[in-house]
């Protein structure tokens, strides 16, 4: 497996979800590290991460969509291999 570095784009709902414990994800542009064995598996993780994280603190319906929201709206800026 490799080390990625991911510089993600969650400004669009940082607002709704900032009252949540994130960790890693606690800026509207935070930048993780993921390993994985290609760029596509990073993509994913990196989101997935995200979704588990809210649905861990709060599985409310609410949070539910907006992790729907989250998978159209958010971005990944940046990959880097490290």
């Amino acid at each position: 497996m490799k080390n990625y570095r991911v510089t993600l784009d969650i400004s669009r709902v940082f607002d709704k979800i900032k009252h949540l414990i994130l960790r890693a994800y606690n800026s509207p542009f935070p930048t993780i590290f993921i390993s994985a064995n290609d760029p596509d598996e990073v993509c994913r993780l990196a989101f997935d991460q995200l979704i588990k994280m809210i649905m861990d603190q709060n599985p409310s319906i609410s949070m539910r969509i907006l992790c729907r929201k989250l998978k159209r709206e958010c971005r990944i800026d940046k990959i880097e291999l490290l």
